[in-house]
């Protein structure tokens, strides 16, 4: 698109974006549009059918799904800004050691989120763990537990987001906060 920003075909290109993905029984499914999830399913009478440390376990493989799909948008979001579909997009080397010290920091970072019934923790951004307490399935409806746990997913990301956030000031100093005013206007 002539005249338009790097930014603008990037952020065009990932909204238009959209991935399923399973677990891999098959039983749950997550709908990610624009690198963001959207959506959350599991199939009609798999709720009760599983046991909680399964359930958790499944959910911990569709997050990882989710996070590749991301990347998947972001990567196919890059080659539509370079105006090549079959263009290689590896992940940037750092080329400062503010950069690496970001990506060394984030890898090892932690965020932990719990609510009554569930705790879910990210390691570095890609490594998640989510444990079911002991009888939630027996005790909750598939609908109350899918609401608790897509209230605690938006705090588990937030968390990270700030995180992350808080990491960029940390490593790069001042100027990312005016970076960050900028992108954000």
């Amino acid at each position: 698109m002539p005249g338009a920003s790097t930014e603008s075909v990037f952020a065009r290109e990932m909204s238009q974006q959209n991935h399923e993905v399973a677990s891999p029984d098959g039983q749950i499914r997550a709908t990610v549009i624009g690198g963001t999830l959207k959506g959350l399913t599991l199939a009609p009478g798999a709720y009760r059918g599983y046991g909680d440390a399964e359930l958790g376990n499944q959910l911990v493989q569709v997050a990882r799904l989710v996070w590749v799909a991301r990347e998947r948008s972001r990567k196919q979001a890059m080659r539509a800004v370079v105006g090549d579909p079959r263009a290689e997009v590896a992940e940037r080397t750092p080329k400062s050691s503010a950069e690496r010290r970001l990506r060394e920091r984030r890898d090892s970072e932690r965020v932990e989120v719990s609510s009554r019934h569930m705790k879910i923790g990210i390691i570095g951004g890609t490594k998640w763990a989510i444990h079911i307490e002991p009888g939630t399935v027996k005790k909750l409806s598939e609908e109350a537990f899918l609401t608790e746990l897509v209230q605690l997913v938006k705090q588990a990301m937030g968390a990270w987001r700030s995180t992350m956030s808080r990491l960029r000031r940390e490593c790069f100093g001042p100027s990312e906060i005016l970076r960050t005013l900028k992108f954000s206007r």
